[in-house]
């Protein structure tokens, strides 16, 4: 139920930033958010992106594994710097220089988050119940790229960007959507790229503002980013709020 929900919600956010004259130039997709992204940029219709959404939720409860997320705030070296430590887990993404997410078995990853604590770096497990963006999902690839394959995907009216592919995405890349779910996530990078590219305004439309946060400590505070909605509540004056900060800054970023 969370996939669709997630999908729902972000979707909605766009519309109702549309309605009050606020329209992506490009749009920026990191994990579930690419679905959304492809939709808005025209590459999916809305129905084929729930579709993709509601039935990867479905493979993997039928042919995955429990498992689970760990965020770790460290200097993203340190993975590799600590293979034993890390062991059997998979670098799932990078989120900018000390904020790294280590995907793997329940088990590994509390130990992992214990031996943290210990060394008093700060960690915490995401509320998913499988192993995104790693092995141990591979169990699903052939039904979702068979699934995928049954969608037309057209060429996007506005530039999409994947967190994923770090990168622009194009309209024939039929395995962008099976790389969403697989790829490691590198987020730092791909704000690096945009940045030497264009003068960019970020508006996150993630349910809780966490990749306006990703911006502001990864790139400081002189780069614009704003949220749409977050966990506090009290979101209609967070929108009001929103688009009046957007009307100040727009004509200086893209």
């Amino acid at each position: 139920y969370t996939h669709p929900a997630i999908f729902c919600v972000e979707y909605s956010l766009t519309q109702v930033l549309h309605e009050r004259g606020v329209r992506p130039k490009r749009v920026l997709g990191y994990s579930l958010g690419e679905y959304v992204a492809a939709v808005v940029a025209g590459m999916l219709s809305l129905e084929d992106g729930l579709k993709l959404v509601v039935y990867q939720a479905k493979y993997l409860q039928e042919k995955c594994e429990h498992g689970g997320m760990l965020v770790v705030l460290d200097h993203a070296a340190s993975f590799k710097e600590n293979q034993q430590l890390f062991q059997d887990c998979t670098l799932a993404g990078i989120n900018y220089e000390n904020n790294f997410i280590i995907s793997g078995l329940m088990s590994r990853l509390r130990e992992i988050n214990s031996q943290l604590k210990v060394n008093s770096i700060f960690s915490h497990l995401l509320a998913v119940n499988y192993a995104f963006h790693s092995e141990l999902i591979d169990p699903i690839k052939k039904d979702f790229e068979d699934l995928v394959g049954k969608i037309s995907l057209l060429p996007p009216r506005i530039p999409i960007y994947s967190a994923v592919k770090k990168g622009e995405v194009l309209g024939s890349d039929d395995q962008h959507f099976w790389n969403v779910v697989r790829g490691k996530i590198q987020f730092k990078e791909l704000v690096a790229l945009i940045m030497n590219q264009v003068e960019p305004l970020f508006v996150d439309l993630s349910p809780t503002g966490t990749l306006s946060n990703f911006i502001k400590y990864g790139f400081g505070k002189h780069v614009p980013s704003f949220f749409s909605i977050n966990q506090f509540g009290q979101d209609l004056k967070t929108i009001d709020k929103l688009v009046l900060d957007i009307k100040k800054v727009s004509l200086l970023c893209d």
